[in-house]
């Protein structure tokens, strides 16, 4: 009878364990795209009120937990709405590269509407100073490269703040207000004043209002890291746990039959049990071993590789050529 409730006892335990270390591994799986469902929902609601303004951060929000054409789409019309038209722009052609292989028609519909904006694009053209490679720029807080100067490159209307600055650091703040209406502005980088000291870094400018990211947007993938991250230590943590219990069980074989299988056969079906829970632990030590530290690494890349302002990268190198 004592056999037979240990037996009991050991079974219910590694059942227990198991299903810790399935649920653990499995819940972050589709956290990301509820959410995206949730904030998208928002945002549609938002526009059906005739709230374009507002529904504009939920859209983000979807498309930084789960980057879907649907929430893509729907940004992109919201920034056309309210007039900030370079966005859109950007907007509908990350749009038509997402459902480029999956929905042909949906992608060819993102291509027109980008057409149909780019005849009222206002843009901006940087006029290389006379020593380009002396010189690093910023608009808005996004480093503009020298192969993009003296091409145009489309903005949404409004001020924006220029920052040039010189190889020894020194440099000079200025506010390009871009008009409406497809408008064509020249700026020259020259000027170049010593109005800080030097730095190595870029210069730390707030972004004026654009069609950038919510702080939430960036906070996303390292709140996703650190989620994915922690359920590979629970995961570590059960692999633990059950290989103490292997070893456990395996000391108790070896007490009971040190010349295991060669055995008293008035034992035999104890003997068989204790072997069993012992390899069962085992794989099940080793597969929650593997699963969490595949989570932890996971966790660490999405976490050391988010990106400062990755909305605000895509808000103005694309329209300036660069592929989504």
């Amino acid at each position: 009878m004592r056999g037979t409730a240990r037996r009991g006892r050991w079974r219910g335990l590694s059942a227990a364990l198991a299903l810790a270390a399935t649920m653990s591994l499995g819940a972050p799986a589709s956290a990301a795209p509820r959410e995206a469902q949730e904030r998208f929902e928002e945002g549609r609601a938002l526009v059906k009120a005739g709230n374009p303004t507002d529904a504009i951060p939920k859209f983000l929000a979807s498309i930084a937990a789960d980057p879907t054409t649907a929430a893509v789409l729907n940004l992109a019309d919201c920034y056309e709405k309210v007039g900030k038209l370079a966005s859109a722009h950007a907007r509908f052609r990350q749009a038509q590269e997402l459902s480029r292989e999956k929905d042909p028609a949906r992608s060819d519909e993102a291509r027109k509407r980008a057409e149909l904006l780019e005849p009222r694009l206002s843009t901006v053209t940087l006029i290389p100073p006379a020593n380009p490679e002396d010189a690093r720029v910023w608009m808005d807080g996004v480093e503009v490269p020298a192969s993009e100067w003296g091409k145009p490159s489309p903005y949404d209307a409004g001020v924006h703040e220029l920052v040039m600055q010189d190889r020894r650091g020194k440099r000079r703040v200025v506010s390009v207000e871009v008009r409406a209406s497809a408008s064509r502005m020249t700026v020259p980088i020259e000027g170049v004043e010593p109005t800080a000291p030097p730095v190595s870094s870029p210069p730390l400018v707030a972004p004026v209002t654009t069609a950038g990211p919510p702080p939430a947007e960036t906070s996303s993938t390292r709140t996703i890291g650190l989620v994915v991250g922690a359920t590979g230590l629970v995961a570590v943590g059960v692999g633990a746990v059950t290989g103490l219990l292997a070893l456990g069980a395996s000391s108790d074989l070896k007490e009971a039959c040190p010349s295991y299988p060669q055995c008293p056969g008035d034992r035999r079906s104890e003997l068989v049990d204790l072997d069993d829970r012992a390899r069962s632990l085992g794989t099940v030590s080793t597969v929650t071993f593997i699963a969490g530290a595949a989570l932890i690494a996971t966790g660490l890349v999405l976490v050391f590789t988010a990106p400062p302002s990755r909305q605000g990268q895509l808000r103005w190198r694309t329209t300036a050529g660069l592929a989504w």
